[in-house]
Order: structure tokens, then C-alpha cells, then sequence
């Protein structure tokens, strides 16, 4: 149940990423109404295209976790669901491997410590759209100063 629930609110995070597009359009909007003389906005748009990018991957990731974790979760269950559990996490860890996308020494991890990663990354993404409206706003206040 319990990765059924991190999947969902993993799921959840289109909202997230909406607001840092939201944030990221606004911040080019802004860009259009200024002359474009000064290095902090060169600095700011800078900052804004980093944090796109960052959230975008960061988004991506989610979203992908998510779909693990609810493939992981809704598999049929046996008269020994933590053998299963076990089995299926063996096959998701070779598969991963095969595919390049986790390293050797991620594989083995324990459920509790992939859910922690998730949680990180669900975190890191909020941070990064919070500095995403940081610079927005920073660039709203300089822009009204001129």
C-alpha cells in the first residue's frame, strides 16, 4: 500500500511542473518589457532557462518513479507477497541495469530507501520551482525599481 500511495502523490506533481512553466513564462514575458541592459537580467534569464531545465528532468523522473512504483504495486498478488515483492524487485533492478539507468551499486536497495529517493526528488522539485518564482519575483521587483 505504501508504494501505492508514493506513486499517487508522484503522479500528483503535474501541478508542479505546470507552475514552473507558469513561472518560466512569465520570466520571458517580463524579458520582452525591458530593454535588456542590464547583466542581472542577462543573470536572471540565466537562472530562469537552469531552473526550467532542472525541473523539467526532475519532472521526468517523477513521473517515471511514479509508474514504477505503481507497476510494482498492482502486480497480482501471491500467498507470499514479500517473495514476490523480492522477485519483482530483482527483475526491475536487472532491467534498470540492462538499460543503463541505475549503476551497479543502486541495485539491492531496500524499498524503504527507494521511497526516501522518491520523496528527495519530489522535494527537490518543489525547491526548484520555488526559486523558480524567487526569480521571477526578484526580476519583477528590478524591473519595477527602473
Amino acid at each position: 500500500m505504501k508504494l501505492l500511495i508514493v506513486a499517487k502523490l508522484l503522479e500528483n506533481s503535474d501541478g508542479i511542473r505546470t507552475s514552473g512553466y507558469i513561472a518560466f513564462s512569465l520570466s520571458i514575458l517580463a524579458y520582452f518589457f525591458y530593454a535588456w541592459q542590464s547583466i542581472v537580467i542577462y543573470l536572471s534569464l540565466i537562472a530562469i532557462f537552469g531552473l526550467c531545465l532542472l525541473q523539467h528532468y526532475l519532472s521526468i523522473r517523477i513521473q517515471f518513479d511514479a509508474e514504477l512504483l505503481k507497476l510494482i504495486a498492482i502486480t497480482p498478488e501471491t500467498t507470499d507477497t514479500e517473495m514476490n515483492l523480492a522477485q519483482q524487485t530483482a527483475v526491475l533492478d536487472r532491467s534498470l541495469l540492462e538499460l543503463g539507468l541505475i549503476p551497479v551499486d543502486k541495485t539491492q536497495r531496500s524499498w524503504e530507501i527507494r521511497i526516501q529517493g522518491c520523496m528527495r526528488l519530489f522535494k527537490l522539485h518543489v525547491a526548484v520551482v520555488l526559486c523558480q518564482y524567487i526569480v521571477l519575483i526578484s526580476l519583477m521587483i528590478f524591473l519595477l525599481k527602473q
